[in-house]
């Protein structure tokens, strides 16, 4: 008789006791904070987050650059120089050997990657990454992006209502994505499944049963992402797309290793789909609300729609907001910081500071420099899919605008009830006009 049996169910037993207890502490703190009139409990409060966040922003930057909450000494940026400042200067984790804040804890299937890891690892992690990431490899996607895109726009001839993020927004860049690993087509469901699971692991209070099913789905791309390791390594020759070339990726005797490999695919999967997904969808709704630009881009969609991209990206960011730690003591943009701080650095605000962009909350696919936004980050940890999502946003729109100029909106929008990543759910539309 063994006793594995009742030593995992205790274990199993203490992992939800503990995500119980995390979530009951975040429910506890965010009561606090809210009670308080804390600045922390203003980025908390799901339904005017996920309303209006800009205004919020708002708020709080009429407080200064930066604001302090009362948990744990978090600093929170409001403009555009500090949060630069901070996503350049501070860090993702603790120093070696220190243990992170319990509020900066972050149990997710995408550890460790890109996303989690700051120099040395980092830097050796995207060097061996970039290699499959070259200006080269992503532009020869464009024909791709082109295909894809024109097979869904060509389902959309003669249907009286479509919804843009089920049929365009979200097939594309997974579509893509799974190309670009050798996922088989008939995976692409399962994938799109598995993306928005992910999308709420970036949540910090997650209810227990959203808790297992992200460790279940990181359990179960684990498991595929190994099954297509040692595929493509029978055959010999891993292959030529982005797979392949992660797993041949080298620097001398240094490569990838295996759980590097699998953390580093799936944030391909959730990084590169759920900003494109946001960002398709965000930039749809705000054309719809400005059909003077909507016309404009129809009109020139080649031309335009580049700094249109950009302007959504600006306007509406697919992140909005993320976390760093000071290391030291030091100053970011004039704002002393102290060493062991937190710091949640607002994108959102950031990209919406009159400071730097003139008449700020003005959608404007025109303004000269949208592209000064910080929707994909800053420094070492820039993100280093940009280009490939810029590439499926920019064919995206370029088609759909020339296909239906005259798309108009039938429904309402249902929001995405997550605040850090911020997109639509659904948007109604009838291609006819």
């Amino acid at each position: 008789m063994t006793d594995v049996p009742v030593t995992a169910a205790l274990d199993d037993l203490r992992a939800s006791a503990r995500t119980q207890a995390t979530h009951l502490l975040w429910e506890g703190v965010r009561l606090w904070l809210r009670v308080s009139r804390d600045p922390a409990g203003a980025i908390l409060d799901g339904p005017r987050m996920i309303g209006d966040p800009y205004g919020v922003y708002a708020d709080l930057r009429a407080q200064g650059p930066m604001v302090t909450s009362r948990l744990d000494g978090f600093r929170i940026t409001t403009t555009h120089g500090v949060a630069e400042a901070a996503l350049k200067d501070l860090h993702v984790g603790p120093p070696p050997g220190e243990v992170p804040s319990p509020y900066m804890e972050w149990d997710s299937p995408l550890s460790p990657s890109l996303l989690d890891t700051d120099p040395p690892d980092h830097t050796r992690i995207r060097r061996l990454v970039a290699q499959a990431f070259t200006p080269r490899a992503i532009g020869g996607l464009r024909a791709l992006a082109e295909e894809v895109t024109t097979e869904l726009l060509d389902a959309w001839e003669g249907r009286e209502e479509v919804d843009l993020v089920a049929d365009l927004a979200s097939p594309l860049p997974v579509r893509m994505i799974c190309h670009m690993l050798g996922i088989p087509a008939d995976r692409t469901e399962q994938f799109t499944q598995w993306g928005a699971a992910l999308a709420l692991s970036l949540e910090a209070s997650r209810p227990p049963a959203v808790a297992r099913r992200i460790q279940q789905v990181g359990a179960d791309m684990g498991a595929f992402f190994a099954g297509l390791f040692a595929q493509r390594r029978a055959q010999g020759d891993p292959g030529e797309d982005v797979l392949g070339r992660l797993l041949g990726a080298r620097d001398g005797q240094d490569r990838l290793s295996d759980q590097e490999l699998t953390a580093t695919c799936i944030l391909l999967l959730g990084a590169g789909f759920e900003t494109t997904v946001n960002l398709i969808g965000s930039g749809t709704l705000a054309l719809l609300r400005h059909p003077d630009q909507l016309a404009e881009l129809a009109e020139a969609p080649d031309e335009l729609a580049p700094g249109a991209v950009e302007e959504m990206l600006r306007w509406d960011s697919p992140v909005q907001f993320t976390g760093r730690l000071a290391w030291e003591d030091g100053e970011l943009d004039g704002q002393p910081i102290t060493r062991g701080t937190n710091v949640m650095v607002l994108l959102g605000a950031a990209n919406r500071d009159p400071a730097v962009f003139s008449d700020p909350d003005r959608f404007d696919i025109h303004r000269d420099n949208a592209r000064s936004h910080l929707a994909f980050s800053s420094g070492v940890h820039h993100c280093i899919g940009a280009p490939l999502a810029r590439l499926e946003a920019e064919v995206a729109f370029t088609q759909l605008v020339r296909r239906y100029p005259r798309i108009r909106q039938v429904g309402p929008a249902r929001r995405r009830t997550t605040r850090v990543l911020r997109g639509l759910e659904t948007l109604p539309l009838t291609p006819k006009g």
